[in-house]
């Protein structure tokens, strides 16, 4: 039987694991990128991880993958995917968006002007093509994108399709 030893850092989990002989080891991770993991504990039962973090967005929070962090692992795919397609629709409209930003599959789109108006525009042309948006920010001109972590690469392809559609106007 094996050996796992989880490994809470600022930079997120890691995961080193080795045989009995514990000669050599690997190391998965980060896991939980952008947050710094406290504790982290595997159920020995069912092999639940169990993860407490802090970050400077959503604060101390606790974090359970039941699939041995494939959860986890499909947030950091998402975030990847998502991040690189905004920073394409961002160069593609740079005088509506200002920055992309965020952590993650949590990313925000700052749009130039700071009203609602424009996020306003973006969203509601959104959601008449079925992609449900959420404007924020002091001013109403972020737009946050949190995507379920069900979501298909395809579905999201999607999605951000008709976002870009509705940047264009």
């Amino acid at each position: 039987m094996g050996v796992a030893v989880l490994v809470g850092t600022r930079k997120g989990l890691f995961v080193l694991t080795s045989d009995e002989t514990r000669r050599d080891w690997t190391v998965e991770g980060p896991h939980l990128t952008g947050f710094e993991v406290f504790h982290a504990t595997r159920d020995p039962r069912d092999g639940t991880v169990h993860a407490a973090t802090n970050n400077w967005v959503y604060g101390a929070t606790a974090h359970r993958s039941s699939d041995q962090g494939e959860t986890w692992e499909r947030a950091e795919q998402i975030g990847r995917l998502l991040r690189t397609r905004l920073d394409g629709i961002a160069a593609k409209h740079p005088d509506i968006l200002g920055e992309v930003r965020g952590l993650g599959a949590m990313l925000a789109l700052e749009l130039v002007e700071q009203s609602g108006d424009a996020s306003r525009a973006v969203t509601t042309a959104a959601r008449e093509k079925g992609l449900v948006l959420l404007s924020c920010g002091l001013h109403g001109n972020v737009i946050r994108l949190l995507p379920p972590l069900s979501a298909t690469d395809e579905e999201l392809e999607k999605g951000l399709a008709i976002l870009d559609e509705a940047l264009a106007g």
